[in-house]
This record gives structure tokens, C-alpha cells and sequence, in this order.
């Protein structure tokens, strides 16, 4: 079952693609995961640019979800952090 998603009418419409709201179903377990950087498997850098890195950070998050027997529809919440908004292109893209 997943995460229950809503935004009530009382308040405004989400500025972005997310819910003001979401309920984990009863019986469920919570698992957090560590903030993930733009990082291979081996350690390397996924590539200089935003949308590279954003990519492999995303890639990272499915394999620690996958460990768990989950995936993103199972995820909650998503807090990204960005080292400036000349990067939030590239990570859109990605």
C-alpha cells in the first residue's frame, strides 16, 4: 500500500510537484535514508554538471529503496538541497 498524498482546499495549491500532506498507512514501517550526493558506487563523481549528479543521487536513492523492497512511489518525502539556483536546472532535468 502507499503513502496516502493530499492537499486540502483550505490552504494554497503546492508551488511545486508535492503534497502538503502524506500519511504512511497503519502497519507500516518507516525507513529514513542518509542524504545521497551525486556519487557512483565506486565513490567517483557521477560528472561535473548538476543534471549528471542529480542523476546518480536519484539512481542512489532506487538501490537504497530496492534494498528495502521498495521503490520512490513508497517514498514520503524528498528534501533536496541545492548549492545554488544557477544548479536547479539541471537537477530539474534530471
Amino acid at each position: 500500500m502507499k503513502p496516502r498524498r493530499w492537499n486540502p482546499d483550505t490552504v494554497a495549491p503546492p508551488l511545486g510537484r508535492y503534497s502538503h500532506l502524506t500519511q504512511v498507512p497503519p502497519g507500516h514501517r518507516l525507513v529514513f535514508l542518509a542524504g545521497q550526493l551525486g556519487v557512483r558506487p565506486d565513490g567517483t563523481l557521477a560528472r561535473p554538471d548538476t543534471e549528471s549528479q542529480a542523476m546518480q543521487l536519484f539512481a542512489n536513492v532506487s538501490e537504497l529503496l530496492a534494498a528495502e523492497g521498495a521503490g520512490p512511489e513508497h517514498l514520503v518525502k524528498l528534501l533536496t538541497l541545492a548549492a545554488g539556483t544557477k544548479h536547479l536546472n539541471g537537477y530539474r532535468a534530471a
